[in-house]
């Protein structure tokens, strides 16, 4: 699926790398504050899955939570171990007011400055979300 790389504000490494593993439209992005944290989601209104880009402490990672439905988001947390197997990632369960899931990381990432490595990051995470959604499936979340 072809897109305009510049209008939806990517870079064009990334997009076409998430071009090859599905719709780039069906992703919303997002930049965080002062360029250090950002999100990529996909999901649906009970639930979404983000990765997430941290350049100030070098990490990627992802996350599944559910804005609005706290018993999906505690069912994903009571099933952290078949997360954690799938993903190969510790997770950091989270409970909020309005929100609950389980958010990963992986550290060692230098993400700024380092535009060579980002299609190595961005496939890893897609694995991830590939694994993760199948997991969601499963469980029937």
């Amino acid at each position: 699926m072809e897109h305009d790389r510049e209008a939806a504000g990517c870079a064009p490494v990334e997009c076409e790398h998430l071009g090859r593993h599905g719709s780039v439209a069906a992703w919303k992005q997002s930049r965080g504050d002062s360029g250090r944290f950002g999100h990529t989601a996909l999901g649906t209104s009970a639930y979404h899955i983000a990765l997430l880009i941290d350049t100030q402490h070098g990490r990627i990672g992802i996350e599944f939570y559910a804005p609005d439905d706290k018993e999906i988001g505690h069912k994903a947390i009571d099933n952290t171990d078949l997360f954690e197997e799938r993903l190969g990632l510790a997770a950091t369960p989270f409970d909020a007011k309005k929100a609950s899931g389980l958010r990963f990381y992986k550290d060692g990432c230098k993400i700024k400055n380092n535009e060579a490595a980002w299609p190595r990051f961005i496939s890893e995470q897609l694995e991830w979300a590939l694994a993760m959604k199948k997991l969601i499936a499963e469980l029937q979340l």
